[in-house]
């Protein structure tokens, strides 16, 4: 029998609408082929309440999803693994500890016309980089 692989989903938004339940039905799948961590946000206050609660390694993080400190800070945050697994497109840009980085992009809604904004102009640059870096893309 071979170990399992470890991967590290970035769980911050678990409580965060559809991208939450996203991954919280992922989960008890990843546990079934995989060691899986969690990386927590301060958000995250129910999840003792999920049945696969005890399955999984948990590090905590104050580093919010889209901020400075991402890309800073979080890549010390991300433990050593063989995939890095995030539910979203807000990748930390430096390099991560991980074989792979699976990343997903459910939808660019956000790039469909062009803009100047502020706004278009950083999501653009999110979804941009997370399609170099990433090892591979999952689409919804």
């Amino acid at each position: 029998m071979t170990d399992k692989k470890k991967i590290v989903i970035d769980a911050r938004m678990l409580e965060s609408g559809g991208i939450g339940v996203f991954i919280q039905n992922l989960i008890p799948y990843f546990i079934t082929k995989y060691k899986v961590t969690l990386i927590l946000g301060s958000c995250n206050s129910n999840i003792k309440e999920f049945k696969w609660f005890q399955e999984v390694s948990i590090v905590h993080t104050k580093i919010s999803p889209f901020s400075l400190k991402q890309h800073i800070f979080f890549p010390f945050v991300i433990p050593h693994c063989d995939i890095y697994f995030s539910p979203h497109w807000n990748i930390p840009f430096l390099p991560i500890r991980a074989s792979h980085i699976v990343t997903t992009i459910h939808d660019i809604f956000y790039v469909n016309e062009f803009s100047l904004s502020p706004r278009y102009i950083f999501t653009y640059i999110y979804i941009f980089l997370a399609l170099r870096l990433s090892s591979e893309i999952i689409t919804v």
